[in-house]
């Protein structure tokens, strides 16, 4: 037998031990942090709740809410474009990158792996502006839970315009 074998058997037991002892606090940890999401996600559910209603008050406000987040969309999205092709312009090709990562060369792979992770926290970003937007969207028309309060946008938008005819109206007698 060699040393690997005896080297295993004698921290096994140990390993072993430090993982019941730590395996409650652990549990613990992570049903505090799955209760203190689910109160942060209550939290933020009131908040857009609230801004709906606000929103709810006046047209031009919910427009203006939704276009300055559909540029803050296309913005973003232009922002990953241009990040998730900064490799192929620093390394000129995919075989460029594989040889970086076949070879080894870590020090000159921190460009492509700061460029990955900025495009994870963007699209995080982007995701999240946009499960939002849907949300209060969604809270302003009424669509959740059936709700409907006082004026809402389709409403506003039925009082704002009048009906009016695709045809220009002609005088009595212009025939």
């Amino acid at each position: 037998m060699d040393s690997g074998f005896w080297l295993g058997l004698l921290l096994a037991l140990p390993i072993g031990i430090l993982t019941n002892i730590l395996t409650p606090r652990v549990q613990q940890w992570f049903a505090g942090r799955s209760a203190r999401a689910r109160t942060a996600r209550d939290r933020e559910r009131e908040a857009d709740e609230a801004f709906a209603s606000d929103l709810r008050t006046s047209e031009a406000r919910y427009l203006s809410y939704v276009y300055r987040n559909i540029v803050r969309l296309l913005t973003y999205v232009l922002v990953i474009t241009m990040i998730a092709n900064l490799p192929f312009y620093l390394y000129d090709t995919l075989d460029g990158i594989q040889n970086l990562i076949a070879g080894g060369h870590v020090a000159e792979m921190i460009p492509i792996i700061i460029t990955l992770v900025t495009l994870i926290s963007l699209t995080t970003a982007f995701l999240n502006t946009s499960r939002r937007t849907n949300r209060v969207t969604k809270l302003v028309s009424g669509e959740v839970a059936g709700r409907r309060s006082g004026r809402d946008i389709s409403s506003m938008n039925q009082a704002a315009t009048p009906e009016r005819s695709p045809l220009p109206q002609q005088p009595d007698g212009a025939d």
